[in-house]
């Protein structure tokens, strides 16, 4: 797609800094790590980010992340040599809502201590009193945040999200070692900025039975294979058989066909605001995918039903193919069957091109009083040696570099056997754009994509009442 190409077109007015004065004095935990706690403040808006401009693409344009002037990935870089030399307390703000202090410690401060023992860290995660908004209100300091795509625009709306391209070019960051994809990303949100760095990705990942194809002679998976393909042995592998169905593929959320799709064709035309729902893409894609859905007797309403899906496959066993995510494998050897990866599908046209990556960010905070520390603990957590300890453990990486990469999922002996490296994405699609009018319609398309798959309505039907509501959602945020 020219991810880099596109950037100097989609430069803006960079984001107003709103640092505040205000400090709480936190509470200390153990394991050198903080809690908030105190009075919530109100506080005046933050100058809020516009919205970048993006490039609209045609349906038989995919985009695909490049950089022309990348370094070898295979070859070791490491991240900035500063040190931190006086003791200083970074707040890292996550805004989910699973991690204990211990973990957070377990899978991030450990590591940047390593490299920066000066560093004590502020652990704040989104509950009650403590969402991003309330932190704001309550001119609470955040150095980093950590976040993933689709909450970046929140960050942007709240003021939260601030260049650092100075600090980038001050420690001499080579972002040429990360996928393009993620920055691209990140770039949409905030005017062409970067305003942090992807520590991991996420990514659609196909898991299969071997049990299941051996029981109805069905030749295994193989890397490389189309949708067309997958399809044929979908068909072959949904049947009933001593009063068991047997269902050939399941996904385990369909809309992320749409948000993650391969072209990364916009759910939102981003010139005009308008929902891209009637455009020539989306109706023979829909029917690419939904006809996975009417295989067998008919639409089976289950099929729709993440946690059923999952369930079908991972304990009843009754689930050929299931499409999840790369974080879904099993950290244990909890899958009592036969089971394998095989890379993610690809559509004839588009040979070698994966599924765009879901990243996660640690962004540094616009009111942060420690940009530089904040900084250069984020880029530890990039550095070779972090990003190997994580992809051990099961993370994917946002590095090109292939040594790092090689090593997903060494840390399980069980997986020794296993394809698990077709679980990372070779070939990164290019993303789509995360901004308001994006997340506004979201809901509305995947409403419309099921009502097709459970044949409740046509295509056509489908996607004008889409087209309609859409826009509607659109017009609501003005």
């Amino acid at each position: 797609m020219g991810a880099t190409g596109r950037t100097e077109e989609r430069r803006a007015r960079q984001p107003q800094n709103g640092c505040l004065q205000y400090r709480r004095s936190p509470q200390p935990l153990q394991n050198g790590v903080m809690h908030m706690n105190g009075t919530i403040r109100h506080w005046s808006s933050l100058t809020m980010i516009s919205l970048s401009t993006v490039i609209a693409l045609s349906a038989c344009s995919p985009k695909t992340a490049t950089n022309n002037n990348a370094a070898d990935p295979g070859e070791q870089t490491k991240v900035p040599q500063a040190a931190i030399n006086e003791p200083v307390e970074l707040t890292f703000y996550y805004m989910y809502a699973d991690w204990s202090t211990e973990k957070f410690m377990g899978l991030v401060g450990k590591h940047i201590q390593k490299q920066y023992p000066n560093v004590r860290f502020n652990f704040i995660q989104t509950g009650t009193g403590t969402t991003i908004e309330d932190t704001v209100a309550a001119k609470q300091n955040l150095d980093v945040i950590i976040a993933s795509q689709g909450q970046l625009q929140k960050l942007a709306d709240l003021g939260l999200l601030s260049d650092i391209s100075d600090l980038v070019t001050t420690y001499k960051y080579d972002l040429n070692r990360i996928e393009p994809s993620p920055l691209e990303t990140m770039r949409r949100i905030a005017n062409g900025s970067i305003v942090g760095l992807p520590y991991k990705i996420n990514a659609l990942a196909l898991y299969y039975n071997k049990d299941i194809f051996d029981k109805f002679g069905v030749p295994y998976l193989k890397d490389g294979m189309t949708w067309d393909e997958i399809y044929e042995k979908a068909r072959l592998l949904t049947r009933t058989d001593a009063g068991v169905s047997y269902t050939g593929i399941s996904f385990g959320s369909y809309g992320n066909l749409l948000t993650l799709n391969q072209y990364g064709h916009e759910l939102v035309d981003p010139k005009t605001r308008k929902p891209t729902f009637e455009d020539n893409f989306w109706k023979p894609y829909v029917d690419s995918f939904t006809r996975f859905y009417q295989l067998g007797s008919g639409p089976n309403p289950d099929l729709l039903n993440g946690p059923k899906v999952k369930e079908a496959f991972t304990k009843n066993k009754t689930s050929a193919m299931w499409f999840a995510t790369i974080g879904d494998f099993p950290r244990i050897n909890e899958w009592d069957f036969n089971w394998d990866v095989a890379a993610y599908p690809t559509f004839k046209e588009l040979p070698d091109v994966g599924p765009p990556p879901a990243p996660t960010y640690m962004l540094v905070s616009a009111n942060s009083k420690h940009r530089s520390e904040a900084f250069l603990a984020v880029a530890s957590m990039l550095s070779d040696e972090t990003q190997t300890e994580l992809v051990k453990q099961g993370d994917a990486t946002s590095l090109k570099n292939k040594q790092v990469r090689d090593q997903f999922g060494t840390a399980y002996p069980y997986l020794k056997d296993k394809n698990v490296k077709a679980l990372l994405p070779g070939k990164m699609a290019g993303p789509i754009s995360w901004n308001k009018e994006t997340i506004a319609v979201q809901s509305v398309f995947s409403k419309a994509f099921a009502d097709v798959a459970q044949g409740t309505k046509d295509v056509n039907t489908a996607l004008r009442e889409a087209q309609e509501a859409g826009q509607k959602a659109i017009d609501a945020l003005k």
